[in-house]
């Protein structure tokens, strides 16, 4: 009996780690499309410049001196995502308030991730700062916002199962 619980726990963690990496890529995607857009819509930069500052957060300036880092921004970006993802993954299993208001909590993660990465994260990494003109900064606010409606909805169908909830 014991055995048999103890691998039906392992499988669930397999399929709760499977589709934590599902998940957290889905959110990836859709953020470097968003972040791509809003980059050339307001500074005509490509998405290797996008991943270029990513990676920059490690590297310094040296990710701007060639292409060649670009692959670490794209590693970076994912991870981020993917660990910002199952951040609300954890708080939706352990808080009913999150999971009861599904779309505030959306809102609300979406506004703390833009804060928490333009606030706290970028300053502390060796990315260069950007300035915070008003125009796109409010468009970025309501990208991050939208990432954080699609995190909560994807977490809906994630987590929602029994064996997230109630154990």
């Amino acid at each position: 009996m014991i055995k048999v619980i103890s691998i039906l726990k392992i499988q669930n963690m397999g399929k709760l780690i499977v589709r934590g990496l599902v998940s957290g890529f889905l959110i990836g995607l859709l953020d470097a499309i968003a972040a791509v857009g809003h980059a050339y819509y307001f500074s005509k930069v490509g998405p290797s410049g996008v991943f270029q500052y990513i990676a920059s957060g490690w590297f310094g300036n040296e990710a701007f001196a060639s292409n060649d880092l670009i692959g670490f921004g794209v590693l970076f970006h994912f991870l981020i995502a993917t660990i910002w993802t199952n951040l609300f993954f954890v708080l939706y299993k352990k808080f009913s308030i999150v999971r009861k208001r599904i779309l505030i909590s959306g809102i609300v993660y979406g506004f703390l991730l833009w804060s928490s990465m333009s606030f706290f994260v970028i300053p502390l990494s060796n990315a260069p700062i950007l300035p915070f003109p008003l125009i796109p900064t409010i468009a970025m606010i309501g990208i991050h916002i939208l990432i954080g409606l699609a995190i909560a909805f994807v977490s809906s169908k994630t987590v929602e199962s029994r064996e997230y909830i109630h154990r």
